[in-house]
């Protein structure tokens, strides 16, 4: 009788530890920092990374000034936040070139939750990354911070909604190579009116690479070129005026002036650890 019991049993045992191989096996997969997408934005003490910066800033009253400079991005400690989750101190330092000292710009924060990463940048919170990782992923990047340029608190969010694109994709920039990055489409608007485009870019292991944050402000449709706010317009685009055209639409930005704005442009050029 019990030789019948147990033959009747075996089959169930083996399906029993199967069951919890594979949930073993599944277990694994679903939390290897590298498939859920963790490793496009670590986090450990000691972290530097360096980057050149190109900023230029448009306005009706001169030409487009052009500000290049270098900054370093170290990660100084760790702590835990008021959620009792890890973070880390990011300290932020610039100089005019390499030639020159490292001099202390600001302080910001960061840390990774189970589905998000998330960045404190000049006391705004945003979600840079989500996880698991995965392309045409859509998330709020800006659920916790106020619309840009209101301190009040009283304003109500406007949802920006950002896509991660282009993902596990090799680039090359300043001579370095990296193998496997994705991109994150921050905002994407280019009418007649203006231009604001922000992007980001980070490489697996390293972290962010490269940012775009450009915000622009064209003349209004329907000027001719003997308006005269287009005749005040920057000398260095007057060319185009001159010559009789009305305004195309929408505005390119290399064949007519710029009433105002900035084009921000951040490189990689070295990254590493400090003991």
């Amino acid at each position: 009788m019990w030789k019948i019991f147990l033959a009747l049993c075996r089959p169930l045992q083996q399906l029993f530890f199967l069951s919890i191989g594979l949930w073993a096996c599944q277990s694994t997969v679903e939390s290897d920092p590298s498939v859920l997408g963790y490793t496009f934005f670590p986090l450990f003490v000691g972290q530097f990374i360096e980057y050149e910066v190109e900023e230029i800033q448009f306005s009706l009253s001169a030409p487009p000034d052009t500000l290049r400079y270098e900054l370093r991005e170290f990660t100084e400690r760790s702590f835990l936040d008021v959620d009792d989750e890890l973070a880390f101190r990011l300290e932020r330092y610039k100089r005019a070139n390499a030639s020159q000292a490292w001099e202390l710009d600001s302080v910001w924060f960061a840390k990774r939750t189970p589905f998000f990463a998330q960045k404190s940048e000049n006391n705004a919170l945003f979600n840079k990354l989500a996880f698991p990782v995965r392309e045409g992923l859509t998330w709020q990047g800006n659920a916790f911070s106020p619309i840009e340029g209101d301190t009040s608190g009283n304003i109500p969010v406007v949802p920006r909604i950002y896509e991660m694109l282009r993902l596990r994709q090799p680039l090359s920039t300043n001579s370095l190579s990296f193998p496997q990055t994705l991109t994150v489409i921050q905002n994407n608007i280019n009418g007649q009116v203006g231009l604001d485009f922000r992007a980001e870019v980070y490489a697996e292991n390293v972290g962010l690479i490269e940012l775009y944050s450009w915000q622009l402000k064209y003349p209004l449709s329907g000027l001719n070129s003997n308006d005269p706010l287009v005749l005040t317009c920057n000398p260095i685009l007057d060319d185009f005026h001159n010559n009789g055209l009305e305004i195309p639409q929408p505005v390119p930005v290399t064949n007519t002036c710029i009433l105002s704005g900035r084009l921000y442009t951040q490189k990689i050029i070295n990254y590493g650890q400090i003991p």
